[in-house]
């Protein structure tokens, strides 16, 4: 276990966060990952778990790219699970947007249907 967590703070003023951000919403989803990834090991608390559920949807889009549907749709659930924990903002991101969209997406999956294009899914700031 790491023993330098970053500080709220200090994340807030990450390059990381922001390039997480950029990279999920231009649909990068590996490097997303791995960007989201480099942070989360330095987090505790709701910081981590909130980094933890964009490393979630992040591995869910990569399985809708792949057509893996089935995949997708059970990491989607978990997001979704883990989306009711936290309150309409985290990390100045539009949680409600976010959740809205993965239960789209999630009823779409589970009627068996492929998802063709990832054009909505997005990391919304409040500052936009």
């Amino acid at each position: 276990m790491f023993n330098n967590y970053l500080s709220s703070s200090d994340l807030y003023r990450d390059s990381r966060l922001f390039q997480g951000i950029e990279l999920f919403n231009k649909q990068q989803w590996y490097h997303c990952h791995d960007t989201f990834e480099s942070i989360w090991f330095e987090l505790s608390g709701n910081e981590r778990a909130i980094i933890q559920l964009f490393l979630q949807i992040t591995v869910a889009c990569l399985h809708i790219e792949r057509g893996n549907s089935k995949g997708a749709a059970i990491i989607l659930g978990e997001s979704l699970a883990s989306l009711k924990s936290f309150n309409s903002s985290g990390l100045g991101i539009d949680l409600n947007s976010l959740r809205d969209l993965a239960k789209i997406y999630l009823k779409i999956l589970q009627k068996s249907e492929q998802i063709r294009t990832l054009h909505l899914i997005c990391l919304k700031t409040f500052a936009e």
